[in-house]
């Protein structure tokens, strides 16, 4: 690696700029190669490349959009943050707190990986836009067990196809407290199947992804860094005598 440490030297001395570090499989022919170094490295290769400064392109002028349509409804917009606990995709604990700090538990009976694809970053129920933002994680089996057996002694309310169950509540707890988790049931009831099925597709579609990736691993590209002098404002220019540079 005496070559390369000499180069880094030689383009730091010269005032080079390096403007790209990619990793390609052969240098592009659209910008002519004054010189070129290659380093082998133990995998790959790292190709240095000098070439003449290439010409500034023009931006794109953007178009302006298209006119939005005001006369249509717009929806109201709400966040609704959540941490949950899913044990053994039979329910969840869920957790969050309203604007005065005020904290909420709940058990559901909706296992909470479901929401995936496109169901995980937000829906809408009645007349509200919600962003859903989930802090999602699985307790281990040997730690579920006492919790399993609690939540399946409660008592499910009739005529509901989802619920849950309150834990824990502040004293005083807010009017629009459960406004949200309420909505999520809501949705997760009219919306069951589709869920269901996009997240056992996207599970699907993991799985088939590392599979193949695993059978298939990536081979190490070669590194192409591509440069070219820089000249400063002046250059070329003369300097006038000084008593420092005049001879006795």
């Amino acid at each position: 690696m005496q070559h390369s440490t000499f180069l880094k030297i030689r383009l730091w001395m010269a005032g080079l700029a390096i403007f790209s570090s990619c990793a390609f499989g052969q240098s592009s022919n659209e910008t002519p190669v004054l010189s070129q170094m290659v380093i082998n490295a133990e995998d790959h290769k790292i190709i240095f490349e000098r070439i003449t400064m290439p010409a500034t392109k023009a931006e794109a002028v953007r178009q302006p959009a298209g006119e939005i349509d005001y006369s249509e409804p717009q929806l109201l917009r709400k966040s609704l943050s959540l941490s949950c606990t899913v044990f053994n995709h039979e329910f969840s604990e869920v957790r969050w707190r309203d604007a005065s700090g005020g904290e909420y538990v709940i058990w559901s009976s909706i296992d909470f990986t479901l929401f995936t694809g496109r169901h995980a970053g937000c829906f809408v129920n009645g007349g509200v836009l919600y962003g859903l933002y989930l802090g999602l994680g699985e307790a281990a089996m040997d730690v579920a067990a006492a919790p399993l057996a609690r939540f399946h002694a409660l008592t499910a309310p009739a005529g509901m196809a989802s619920w849950y169950a309150i834990v824990k509540q502040p004293k005083s707890p807010s009017s629009e407290a459960y406004a949200g988790i309420n909505a999520l049931h809501l949705y997760y009831d009219a919306n069951k199947a589709a869920i269901i099925a996009e997240h056992d597709q996207v599970k699907a579609s993991n799985a088939a992804r590392i599979s193949y990736d695993t059978a298939h691993p990536p081979e190490k590209q070669d590194t192409l860094i591509r440069f070219w002098p820089i000249q400063s404002v002046l250059h070329g220019v003369s300097r006038p005598a000084t008593d420092n540079n005049k001879e006795d």
